[in-house]
């Protein structure tokens, strides 16, 4: 029965390699042969010259900054394909997409928006600005939130494999100073961010418009270590029997390494956040960030009790707990939508995508970005919870990696949106 199964995986597989390669060869030879066509026709029109509109923060060639049709199609398409890809990678690693891997990739998410926010206020130069321009930010950070992952996947089983060595031998807190795979694990893990982070200082500090002493990191660093070397230390000892059934996201330890890398990276870029709102303090409109949070809470609440109300009615099986991924889902999306309301009604702010450019222009306000949240939200819910629960419980990871996504979607510009209008950029 699996034969079939690997045989289907691989044809797609080898049909997505042909047709990256093959549109490749054909935008590249074009390119080569029909500039005007295929490269100031299509390639810079469409894709590159939006994003180097957007680091410009100006209109290049009459290219406008942000989404356009073609566009937008494109990235849709290659995010069904990463999307699917991913999952293979999950379901492989055995992996579960639940609230608290999802709130173990929240840190993820928050980088990127702030990473956004502070490309917005011109701290990078080129060549490296245009890594933070929307998609490449997505492609960047979604590469190093799945090594982050595999990394976590193999901290765990380290973790597992160390505490059912020691459970047979000495406790870990009477061991003698010689180190374990575990403390090697933490120890690597926190040189490779430090390391990395006194890199970009030492060698590319030309490249941005400003990076702060790597003393920071080095403080950092040696909390994560020491939070993952006491993970270790209380870790409960796993039988054989356990080890030969071992899922990372059973244990302790998956969680909090992929959690705590990203809170590195997080805190510093935030760090870089808090200096430059200090140097620009005339700037800073921080009242909008309680303002938008509320607006979110309160939709995020009520769409809450409504689920609850009309599951209690009318006994469809949503999953309405505040800690549930529908809720993450819910919050998620209000605060794209409450920032998109705030920044374009009071502060005079554009909106970048098709649909909602266009619902705004029709309707007047940017309000009307709540009630499209509120409606699609309660599509998507209704798709997943009702009328397809029977064949997403036979696909537990895709059916939390679908909402995983949904989330990604509204948080990530949500935060780098309040961000923005709060440092004023």
């Amino acid at each position: 029965m699996e034969k079939p199964e690997k045989g289907i995986k691989m044809d797609f597989f080898r049909a997505s390699v042909i047709i990256i390669a093959g549109v490749s060869a054909v935008l590249i030879l074009g390119s080569l042969l029909w500039r005007e066509v295929f490269w100031d026709g299509f390639l810079w029109r469409y894709y590159l010259g939006p994003v180097y509109a957007d680091a410009m923060n100006r209109e290049v060639d009459g290219i406008p900054e942000g989404y356009n049709p073609v566009n937008t199609l494109t990235y849709g398409l290659i995010l069904a394909f990463a999307v699917y890809y991913i999952y293979l990678f999950l379901k492989k690693e055995g992996i579960r997409v639940d609230g608290r891997f999802a709130l173990a990739i929240v840190p993820y998410i928050l980088l990127g928006s702030a990473l956004r926010v502070l490309e917005d206020a011109e701290f990078f130069s080129p060549p490296f600005i245009y890594l933070m321009i929307s998609p490449l930010i997505y492609i960047v950070l979604g590469f190093f939130t799945l090594l982050a992952v595999y990394l976590g996947v193999i901290y765990s089983r380290v973790l597992s494999a160390s505490s059912s060595t020691d459970s047979s031998s000495t406790a870990p807190s009477n061991r003698n100073w010689k180190m374990g795979r575990a403390e090697w694990a933490a120890l690597l893990t926190g040189l490779a961010l430090f390391t990395g982070y006194l890199l970009l200082y030492l060698f590319f500090r030309e490249e941005f418009i400003h990076i702060e002493n790597p003393s920071l990191a080095a403080v950092l660093a040696a909390a994560l270590v020491y939070i993952l070397w006491k993970r270790w230390t209380q870790s409960p000892s796993h039988s054989a029997a356990s080890d030969a059934a071992f899922l990372p996201d059973t244990h302790p330890g998956f969680h909090l390494y992929l959690a705590s890398v990203g809170t590195f990276l997080l805190l510093l870029s935030l760090y870089h956040l808090g200096w430059w709102g200090a140097q620009h303090s005339n700037g800073l409109r921080l009242h909008v960030i309680p303002a938008i949070l509320g607006i979110a809470v309160l939709c995020w609440a009520g769409t809450l009790l409504l689920l609850r109300e009309v599951s209690r009615r009318f006994n469809y099986p949503f999953r309405a707990g505040v800690v549930s991924l529908n809720s993450l889902m819910i919050f998620s999306q209000f605060l794209d939508g409450a920032a998109t309301f705030v920044g374009i009604d009071f502060y005079g702010y554009n909106e970048k995508h098709v649909l909602p450019s266009f619902l705004i222009a029709l309707t007047g306000t940017a309000a009307v970005m709540l009630i499209l949240k509120f409606t699609v939200l309660l599509f998507v819910i209704y798709l997943l919870d009702v009328e397809y629960r029977k064949m997403m419980q036979g696909l537990p990871v895709m059916n939390g990696l679908i909402r995983l996504v949904v989330i990604i979607l509204g948080m990530a510009p949500g935060t780098r949106d309040m961000l923005r209008l709060a440092l004023g950029t």
